[in-house]
């Protein structure tokens, strides 16, 4: 398992933080990271785990079937 901690910035003010676990078949190395962890075959890969700011957005959720 693959595991990525990042800030989110906004205005060079940290306004997240997220932890990632990816399987190893998806990212080998961590480091090899450089712009998007999304992949374009369309296999889920990613189980992120978001902390977020309330005092510095909102955040809304469209559930649909």
């Amino acid at each position: 398992m693959s595991r990525l901690k990042r800030l989110r910035l906004a205005d060079d003010v940290v306004v997240a933080v997220e932890e990632s676990c990816l399987p190893q078949r998806v990212l080998p190395d961590p480091g090899d990271v450089t712009h998007s962890l999304y992949l374009g075959d369309g296999r889920p890969g990613e189980l992120t785990v978001t902390y977020c700011r309330t005092d510095y957005y909102d955040f809304m959720v469209e559930l649909t079937r």
